[in-house]
């Protein structure tokens, strides 16, 4: 079983990435686990929230534009990077 976002987010110096940049790879590489890393967004850890956070900017930045079905909503969005919506 692969290893958890939350545990591969956690841990280390506040103002780090730590293994950030790990977790969006195997997010742009298996596109199945993006709703794994939102529901890193409502861990209780501040570091948790703030690398996935960081994390799905950077997918959001790298695939330009998809379509996303958020669990929570259950609607589906256009996220496009900021640099798009002019």
């Amino acid at each position: 079983m692969p290893e958890a976002f939350v545990e591969m987010l956690s841990g280390g110096h506040p103002n780090s990435l730590g293994r950030t940049e790990e977790v969006l790879g195997l997010v742009l590489a298996d596109g199945s686990r993006l709703e794994q890393l939102f529901d890193c967004l409502d861990e209780p850890d501040a570091i948790v929230r703030m690398r996935a956070g960081d994390a799905l900017n950077d997918s959001m930045q790298t695939q330009a534009a998809q379509v996303i079905a958020h669990p929570t909503g259950g609607d589906l969005r256009l996220v496009q990077p900021q640099a798009l919506r002019k």
